[in-house]
């Protein structure tokens, strides 16, 4: 009893550093040496890493962060044990080591695996010990997020009130040019007055979209909902995207999909899209959207993609291109992709990304599904 005791109590040990490592970092890849350094040297492990999810609803795993006492890398995991233990959020042993899920709720939301000859086979304390571990560190991860979450909403609200009277201001001294341009387009005597009074209008008509996006950005408008023929919409949005991209657009789209939703601010959210996938993409290059149903959010959804076979985003923008204002591009303006976020959100939807360097981008749309069917589909050039 006393020898049961004393585990107990290194157990107990081991999870308040386990605690305390995580409550001196604010994000869980800056604590995660740290910890699997804890856990290895309490449970005779000889190596250890931390696999997170590529992105938020994705099922594939990224190897984050490696603990080993010898000159071991990410390569050494295999990252099927690792899959199955998020897959099924069960703790595996396995001859040469195990894994065990990192828990918000009764979902995993990363997995921890080790290697370790002379490690605990499973014994009834350790399974204890890595379960309120791994709930620990889980409940972390996601309370990061939430934060993050808050703090971004907090910031984008802000500047979106700073925004609305630096674009209604701007919009005011556009007025002003543009009375003098047209007087200038109507009174010139040369061409060359003439192509420049043009020229100052075209540059209007840009500062004009620019201004509309920002105040389109700032303005927090409900969506007018309405029942929406997914297949049906996308037809009807098929002209617009040709006239944004030329011919090289392309609709897949499944029959049956039926989505509550405002449809002049998805037709927005698709035009930030197009724009982005025609600035990214070759000229020869096709433009996909589709949509299918998905239960990749949680519950039945309706997926919205566009996808183009650009030279996609560069790795160390990728955690930015929501952020109001930022842009790689030499002519943006950094507010489509906000306003598309803001959209989306607005419809309890989400917003993913897939991009891979010299291969394309993927910005995927989910909304709440009314009806999901998967009765056919249809392929439409443009």
């Amino acid at each position: 009893m006393a020898l049961q005791h004393a585990t107990h109590d290194a157990w107990r040990d081991v999870y308040l550093d386990v605690s305390a490592i995580l409550a001196r970092q604010t994000s869980f890849e800056a604590a995660a040496p740290a910890l699997l350094r804890t856990l290895a040297g309490a449970l005779g492990w000889d190596a250890a890493a931390v696999w997170l999810p590529l992105d938020e609803d994705s099922r594939q795993l990224v190897c984050r962060a490696v603990w080993s006492a010898t000159a071991l890398d990410c390569t050494a995991f295999s990252a099927i044990l690792a899959t199955e233990v998020h897959r099924c959020a069960e703790a595996r042993w396995v001859d040469e080591g195990g894994a065990f899920p990192l828990l918000s709720g009764r979902e995993s939301v990363g997995v921890v695996q080790w290697f370790g000859r002379a490690g605990r086979r499973g014994a009834p304390a350790e399974r204890d010990l890595l379960l309120h571990v791994g709930s620990l560190a889980g409940l972390f991860l996601e309370s990061r997020r939430f934060s993050h979450e808050l703090e971004e909403a907090r910031r984008i609200s802000s500047l979106g009130r700073l925004a609305s009277v630096m674009a209604h201001e701007f919009g005011n001294v556009l007025m002003g040019i543009a009375s003098f341009a047209e007087y200038l387009r109507r009174h010139a005597t040369t061409s060359a007055m003439e192509a420049a009074a043009g020229q100052i209008q075209r540059s209007l008509n840009r500062g004009r979209k620019l201004t509309d996006d920002i105040l389109r950005f700032s303005r927090n408008v409900e969506p007018v909902l309405a029942e929406i023929d997914v297949a049906a919409w996308l037809e009807t949005f098929l002209p617009e995207a040709v006239a944004l991209a030329g011919s090289r657009v392309r609709l897949q789209v499944e029959e049956g999909l039926v989505i509550q939703g405002d449809v002049a601010q998805l037709n927005q959210v698709l035009v930030n899209l197009v724009l982005n996938a025609r600035d990214a993409s070759p000229a020869d290059a096709p433009i996909v959207i589709a949509a299918r149903a998905t239960t990749a959010s949680g519950g039945d959804s309706v997926e919205v993609a566009v996808l183009d076979r650009g030279g996609g985003i560069p790795e160390d923008v990728r955690d930015r291109i929501f952020e109001p204002l930022f842009t790689t591009k030499p002519a943006g303006h950094g507010i489509g992709l906000a306003v598309v976020q803001r959209i989306v959100r607005a419809h309890n939807g989400l917003v993913r990304v897939r991009s891979e360097s010299g291969i394309g981008t993927e910005f995927r749309i989910l909304l709440p599904a009314e009806i999901a069917g998967r009765a056919g589909g249809r392929e439409r050039p443009s």
